[in-house]
């Protein structure tokens, strides 16, 4: 249970509130300040909750949603009661990346139905950059087979004549989890959190229920297959595990590009430990379009550290076996401290001797 909501004073000189009528109004309010919300605005309330709170009837509860779903102020499931207020984040944003890492943590614990949940991440893409990727990227890996990532979900009315299949629309950059504004989304006015629906929601219909309009249509960029990345020439040096049990070679090529570009750091030994990391951590590997800008971040971080990078290593071959790379780095260990004449004792390696 939080402690307390923040309210902007533009709420009250709004237009599109001051388009609600009174009850729409006070409710939109306790959303915003009740104490069953949390900081992503997408949370459980069913009307006995919101009833006992205001001391309304429950008839009176229901009516005021129906009307904030109709104005476009929120999204709600009327079978499982989780509400999603629509622009809440873009005025309660992240104040830093530890409370984005909280928000993270609390994203991956909602039950909330796909369709809240859908809305939600792209909340998320579009108005916050301290918001993890990896959550993101994990619950798009997820929903992939239903045809319902986060970046693709759209709303729409039941349509009542056959129309034309909309244009997929552009790929985003995957450089950041924030989605940037496009000229044509319908701005709002001030600071009530609300968008408009007008456009895809039959509002002037009263046979149409205002949940039951909001339904899935995935486009032809929801349905399509990602394309895979085109395979290596030359065949890899290391693997490194993806999400869905899936494996992404690292070649020589590559490994010459980041040494050149980060002298101050052993590649190899990199590589190893990100390969050691992905398998102890399966729930945050990388996609196929990640991998590589995840390994570059890492080599960055082991660059700036200012670490000087000792003589390169003979590179692992393909299935080489641990013990192989153990003993040919302890022959080279011993080589400079002996001289070339000295050997390896496998004994010694072991701890035997």
């Amino acid at each position: 249970m939080r402690d307390y909501g923040k309210v902007y004073t533009a709420f009250w000189t709004s237009e599109d509130v001051l388009a609600m009528n009174e009850d729409e109004r006070i409710l939109a309010l306790y959303l915003l300040t009740c104490p069953h919300g949390n900081m992503l605005g997408c949370f459980r309330l069913p009307d006995a909750y919101a009833s006992d709170d205001m001391k309304w009837t429950t008839e009176r509860v229901s009516k005021g949603f129906a009307g904030l779903v109709e104005k476009g102020y929120l999204y709600r499931c009327e079978r499982s009661s989780w509400v999603v207020i629509l622009r809440y984040l873009k005025w309660n944003q992240f104040e830093n990346p530890n409370v984005g890492k909280a928000a993270g943590k609390l994203f991956d614990t909602l039950s909330a139905p796909a369709v809240a949940k859908s809305l939600l991440a792209k909340a998320l893409r579009q108005f916050s950059s301290t918001f993890p990727c990896s959550i993101l990227e994990k619950f798009d890996a997820e929903n992939a087979e239903i045809g319902n990532p986060s970046g693709t979900l759209s709303i729409s009315a039941p349509k009542q004549e056959p129309e034309p299949e909309p244009e997929p629309e552009p790929e985003p950059e995957k450089n950041s989890c924030a989605e940037p504004q496009s000229d044509s989304t319908p701005e709002v006015a001030n600071l009530s959190g609300l968008v408009n629906l007008d456009d895809i929601i039959g509002m002037g219909d009263p046979t149409v229920e205002p949940t039951a309009a909001l339904t899935l249509a995935p486009t032809a960029a929801a349905t399509e297959v990602p394309a895979a990345l085109p395979a290596p020439t030359e065949p890899a040096v290391i693997v490194m595990p993806l999400v869905g049990s899936k494996e992404f070679g690292i070649t020589q090529g590559q490994i010459d590009e980041w040494a050149g570009a980060y002298p101050g750091v052993n590649v190899y030994q990199q590589l190893a430990a990100m390969r050691q990391w992905c398998l102890a951590n399966p729930t945050r590997r990388k996609t196929q379009r990640g991998v590589l800008a995840f390994c570059n971040s890492w080599l960055m971080r082991e660059q700036d550290k200012g670490g000087k990078r000792p003589g390169t290593p003979t590179p692992m071959r393909p299935g080489g076996s641990v013990y192989d790379q153990t003993m040919a780095a302890a022959a080279r260990a011993k080589e400079r401290i002996f001289g070339p004449s000295a050997t390896v004792d496998a004994e010694v390696i072991h701890g035997a001797g």
